[in-house]
């Protein structure tokens, strides 16, 4: 063992334990799963060591989704369980997967003690940890065990990257638990070499939340979706929003329905939570409600559940997509892309910096800056000014179809797994 590694472990440990109680009375629900104790069976019809995955939240969840519906097609049947470490992720997951999964967990915090009694209850023969979910006692544990280890759908933003670059040395020894690092696009893996990975442990397999997009739209149903929200009207839609840019939506949608009085929002706050404050505001503009009380008439609907934003923008006519106009890296424009809705995003879109470039260069999608640019790229949309070409979507998509596939054909010849099941 390393002195570095060492140091970690015990500071790790000692902090986990120093924080005991309060950690069980914040995380009640789920607590012995997050000190690792994992009990009972798997399930009762899959044998073998099973495929640990692990994805944080529900953007991670989206990504592990179709790597896990090709696992299954590529024929695996041992067992699979997923961890999550949010409830949104942990729901999300039970709902796109819940018949795919042996079990749902929530991660063990990375304090060796955990991380050890994790391991020992599950004996998985891979683990596979989504975009940028990177704890380095887990990892370390891994490699120490001998257990394959990958990054899936790995991404490292300008932002992260700069974070990481600080202490080079201390995530070049993490990243060099991993098996292999398999990441979105070139611009990914040259970060991470950048951080040490070596050239042979890096995969550019595209991006798994395509595939899972398409996945998801082939499920939903747009006809229900209108007639279970019901009204007339053109629909807008304000995705992902995040404080510091809700006025701006809330006043160019209110000029917005001076020229087009018909107009309606479907307002998403990125965190539910922010749903009242958000539609206390929507209140000064028009008739609103929360999703979960819909009333017959309205102008505004504020989202206040996880998990329907996606099939809403399969019914809009046109969308913002927040966390943009605001220093926040952006949020996936892919989303209503796929259903070719016109794009209006801000300008901070450091997460998805080759998507919003790609997407404008297509005409699928446009930059705007503030209220008045919101409120011109609004009423181009209702008024015909900015449709994007036939085909574009098509056109955009096609070459990043089946990232998953490839994700799953890596992950299962690496970890010696492909000499069937």
């Amino acid at each position: 063992m390393s002195l570095r590694r060492g140091l970690f472990r015990a500071a790790s440990q000692g902090l986990f334990s120093a924080a005991g109680p309060w950690l069980r009375r914040r995380y009640a629900q789920g607590f012995p799963e997050r000190t690792g104790r994992i009990e009972g069976p798997l399930s009762s019809s899959r044998r073998g060591k099973p495929l640990w995955v692990h994805a944080v939240s529900v953007g991670e969840v989206q990504a592990a989704y179709p790597f896990v519906l090709a696992a299954r097609r590529d024929g695996y049947n041992g067992p699979l369980v997923l961890s999550t470490i949010t409830e949104t992720g942990r729901s999300m997951a039970l709902r796109l997967l819940g018949d795919q999964l042996d079990r749902v967990l929530r991660y063990p915090w990375d304090a060796p003690s955990y991380v050890r009694r994790a391991l020992d209850a599950l004996d998985p023969w891979g683990y596979v940890t989504f975009e940028t979910e990177l704890w380095p006692v887990l990892l370390w544990e891994l490699q120490d065990r001998g257990i394959p280890s990958f990054l899936a759908n790995g991404r490292l933003s300008l932002r992260s990257w700069g974070r990481m670059t600080r202490t080079r040395r201390f995530w070049g020894d993490v990243l060099g638990a991993l098996s292999a690092c398999l990441v979105r696009e070139e611009a990914d893996a040259a970060r991470f070499r950048d951080l040490g990975v070596p050239p042979d442990r890096l995969h550019v397999l595209g991006d798994c939340k395509v595939d899972a997009l398409f996945q998801r739209r082939a499920a939903s149903d747009p006809g229900e979706w209108r007639r279970l929200l019901g009204g007339a009207g053109p629909l807008l839609v304000a995705g992902s929003t995040h404080e510091g840019e809700e006025a701006a939506v809330c006043e160019a949608f209110s000029r917005v329905r001076r020229r087009v009085p018909g107009a309606r929002l479907l307002w998403a706050p990125r965190h539910p939570q922010r749903a009242g404050a958000c539609l206390e505001r929507a209140r000064e503009v028009g008739a609103a409600c929360l999703f979960s009380q819909r009333e017959a008439d309205w102008t505004i609907l504020v989202l206040d559940v996880v998990g329907v934003l996606f099939d809403l923008y399969g019914i809009a006519d046109g969308a913002f997509v927040g966390g943009s106009l605001v220093p926040r890296g952006g949020q996936n424009l892919m989303e209503p892309a796929v259903w070719g809705v016109p794009i209006l995003h801000g300008p901070h879109m450091e997460d998805f910096q080759s998507v919003a470039a790609d997407l404008d260069r297509e005409g699928l999608s446009r930059e705007v800056r503030g209220t008045e640019d919101l409120e011109q790229g609004f009423l181009s949309v209702l008024e015909g000014g900015f449709f994007p070409h036939p085909g574009a979507t098509e056109r955009y998509f096609a070459p990043r179809i089946g990232a998953a596939t490839r994700t799953w054909g890596v992950v299962k010849r690496l970890a010696g797994q492909d000499n069937g099941w």
